[in-house]
């Protein structure tokens, strides 16, 4: 055994660190990818995100999102990538996002790429939120989201590829936990 490391250090002072990488990718992909769910819903969150209760995996994939995230008490983040229906939100099609605003000041849904980065539109609009629909708590909401311009509220999408929805409630009241489906925007392909 000590004669066959001897002959193959070097390659295993090589091979561990890539071994080790290729597991940390791995787990993260599947940590990633394997958020809680809402119940009914597609959008997905860790309710403990930005607290002293989060895992390191947790901060590992926020990281990996580039989300700089605030506890819960200060802001709830949602991410969805697919529709209601389970299919994979993807840029050339169109969705209604609607729901009823929540009961906090601000809100905001941000339209990412699949690699959690704003896509570029001639708008320069990246987000609908509240203020801009000039929705008041508890009222209906709608808005559609295309490539293409739209008359409704619109929130522009890139031409192809896939997008992530990222849904904010800033200064949440006490009473929004547990967080509902029907609390949330519904997702639905048009």
């Amino acid at each position: 055994m000590i004669a066959f490391l001897k002959q193959n250090s070097f390659r295993l002072l090589i091979a561990a660190p890539c071994v080790g990488f290729g597991i940390g990718i791995l787990v993260l992909f599947i940590a990633r990818n394997t958020q809680p769910t809402v119940q009914g819903s597609p959008w997905k969150t860790f309710l403990n995100i930005g607290s002293d209760g989060e895992s390191v995996l947790q901060k590992a994939i926020r990281a990996g999102v580039g989300i700089y995230a605030l506890p819960k008490e200060e802001v709830v983040y949602f991410m969805a990538n697919t529709d209601e229906e389970g299919n994979r939100l993807e840029a050339g099609h169109r969705y209604r996002i609607s729901g009823n605003a929540p009961f906090t000041r601000i809100w905001s849904i941000t339209l990412y790429d699949d690699d959690h980065r704003l896509s570029a539109n001639p708008l320069e609009r990246y987000h609908i939120n509240g203020s801009m629909m000039n929705t008041e708590q508890g009222q209906p909401y709608s808005f559609i989201i295309s490539s293409k311009e739209e008359n409704d509220y619109w929130l522009p999408a890139p031409e192809k590829g896939n997008i992530v929805l990222c849904y904010r409630i800033y200064l949440p009241p006490a009473s929004t936990f547990p967080i509902q489906a029907s609390q949330l925007p519904r997702i639905q392909k048009l």
